[in-house]
C-alpha cells in the first residue's frame, strides 16, 4: 500500500510540474516567408513571429549586454538555400535592464525576427533550424525548440506590421 501511495504522489508531483510547465509558455512563435511561390534564384525572408504574453518580454537577437539569452535561430546548412546575411530583429526597443545591469533590447506584446535567404531551387525545401531565446516578467524562462518545415507550404504572415498598436508602442519606447 505505501509503493502505491509513493507512486500515486510521485505521478501527482510530475503531472504538478508540467502543468506548471505549460503556464509558463508565454511567448508562441509562428513562420512564414516573405514571398510565395519562389523560384529558383529568388530572395526571400524567412519569418518568424512570437506572441508575447501581457506583462512578458523577449529579448531581442541584438544588443552588446552578456547576460540574458539573446534570441537564436541557427540553420542547418542546406544545397537547396543560402543565407544571406545574420538574423533581423525587427523593431525591438532599448531597455535598461535592472537585473543584468545592462542596456539590452526587447519586444513586448509581438516579435519579428527575418533571415534572409537565396533559394537555389523551387518547390520543397526543407528548412531545419534550432531557435533559443527567453522570456521574462518576475521569472525567465528558456525559449527552445527545433523545427523541420517545408518552405513551400509555408504562407506569408505578417501580424507585426499589420497591428497599429505595436507601432504605437515601439514608438513609444524608442524615444
Amino acid at each position: 500500500m505505501k509503493v502505491i501511495k509513493s507512486w500515486l504522489f510521485f505521478i501527482f508531483l510530475l503531472d504538478s510540474s508540467c502543468a506548471f510547465a505549460q503556464a509558463l509558455t508565454p511567448i508562441t512563435l509562428s513562420y512564414s516567408l516573405s514571398k510565395t511561390g519562389y523560384k529558383a534564384a529568388d530572395t526571400v525572408d524567412f519569418i518568424i513571429n512570437a506572441k508575447i504574453k501581457k506583462g512578458w518580454c523577449l529579448y531581442s537577437s541584438e544588443f552588446a549586454a552578456d547576460g540574458p539569452i539573446k534570441f537564436e535561430c541557427v540553420v542547418e546548412k542546406s544545397n537547396a538555400f543560402f543565407l544571406l546575411g545574420p538574423l533581423l530583429a525587427y523593431n525591438p526597443f532599448a531597455h535598461y535592464d535592472e537585473v543584468w545591469e545592462a542596456e539590452v533590447k526587447i519586444f513586448e506584446e509581438v516579435a519579428q525576427f527575418r533571415l534572409p535567404m537565396v533559394v537555389k531551387k523551387s518547390g520543397k525545401i526543407i528548412f531545419r533550424a534550432r531557435i533559443e531565446g527567453q522570456g521574462c516578467n518576475e521569472v525567465c524562462v528558456p525559449l527552445s525548440t527545433t523545427i523541420a518545415l517545408d518552405l513551400s507550404t509555408l504562407t506569408y504572415s505578417d501580424y507585426v506590421s499589420a497591428s497599429p498598436s505595436v507601432y504605437s508602442h515601439y514608438e513609444k519606447h524608442s524615444k
